[in-house]
């Protein structure tokens, strides 16, 4: 009776607005053709590491408006080919050491609307990312090069976190970003000419909901006028 082994679609799975508080080792195991796994606005709290063991073709992992506390390593083993994975809106406080070793295909993590206090270190080493979303937690700083792995990174969401100054090199190494979002934190100063004159395929930033003074906010329009 366990619901995780009926298989109504081929190729699409959808356990949307359940009661789900776990996801065993082993639920997927007899179907290696989804593509895509809905599981998001349950209540689940603990995921088993292998739980997505089977789903070889597997390319997009929504786990969006759960409980979860900790992202373990192991939970996505042999989830090679997985693209897009969703994180959005849970309890995560802490991602474990290789908790995304397994996923060398990911191109779109979102953490956002979590309890994340720091930057988790994995996300650096997950090179073939494109998309990363940390909005909506409570980092209050970013470490040096939190970033700097990440070369392929076309769009970094930070807003509506605590954050009060951003390191000079906590952005290097980003040098495909299109878009950045810094909105809602509480940047009071930030030094264009180090932290952004490298990202030399910038085309939107996002700095509203700050505490900017004009001297600040005339170095940055003079540096996106020299951009341009």
């Amino acid at each position: 009776n366990n619901p995780l082994r009926i298989a109504d679609y081929k190729h699409l799975l959808e356990f949307e607005g359940g009661y789900l508080e776990e996801i065993p080792t082993g639920s997927f195991k007899l179907l290696p053709e989804v593509n895509i796994l809905h599981i998001s606005n349950n209540h689940v709290k603990t995921i088993e590491k292998g739980a997505f063991d089977g789903l070889q073709q597997l390319q997009k992992l929504i786990l969006y408006n759960n409980e979860l506390r900790v992202v373990n390593q192991g939970v996505f083993r042999n989830c090679r080919k997985l693209k897009s994975l969703d994180l959005g809106q849970n309890e995560i406080s802490d991602v474990e050491t290789n908790a995304f070793a397994d996923l060398p295909s990911l191109e779109e993590l979102n953490l956002g609307f979590n309890n994340l206090l720091t930057v988790p270190t994995d996300v650096n080493k997950i090179k073939s990312l494109l998309s990363l979303k940390l909005n909506n937690n409570k980092l209050s700083s970013l470490d040096a090069n939190a970033f700097n792995n990440l070369n392929k990174l076309e769009v970094l969401d930070l807003s509506d976190n605590q954050i009060r100054a951003i390191p000079n090199s906590a952005l290097a190494g980003l040098s495909k970003l299109k878009e950045l979002n810094l909105k809602s934190n509480y940047i009071s100063n930030l030094n264009v000419q180090n932290v952004l004159s490298d990202l030399r395929t910038l085309a939107v930033v996002k700095l509203s909901i700050n505490s900017f003074n004009c001297r600040d906010l005339n170095s940055i329009i003079n540096a996106f006028g020299r951009k341009g």
